[in-house]
């Protein structure tokens, strides 16, 4: 499981990037590096909440079990609706907020290092 320190010292590390990006004026690293910059920000808050690893296991483990369920109940949902394959998933996916499932499930992936 990632540490404090070792998000502090990655943070660190990208800052550094940043500024070197900037000084060269290398757009493209610049954004990346801020991207990245934004995601250990965020990761450290989540770690200043002193979450036990076995606390973020169990809510990897439900997250994975809520999106296993929502490809499960696609077809049921989708055999009421009218409409192409395509957009019927975009349409569910945005209805199941799968993006933020994905998004927390980055993360505590991040955070036990898996």
């Amino acid at each position: 499981m990632k540490t404090l320190v070792q998000i502090d010292a990655e943070i660190k590390s990208c800052e550094l990037a940043l500024a070197n990006a900037r000084k060269w004026q290398d757009q493209k690293a610049a954004k990346k590096a801020a991207k990245e910059l934004e995601e250990l920000r965020y990761y450290r808050l989540y770690l200043e909440t002193t979450p036990s690893e076995a606390t973020l296991e169990r809510q990897l483990s439900d997250l994975t079990y809520r999106m296993q369920r929502n490809e499960e109940r696609f077809g049921s949902w989708c055999a009421q609706k009218v409409g192409g394959q395509k957009e019927l998933l975009a349409q569910y996916n945005r209805e199941c907020e799968t993006a933020k499932l994905k998004e927390q499930v980055k993360t505590l992936k991040y955070l036990l290092g898996l």
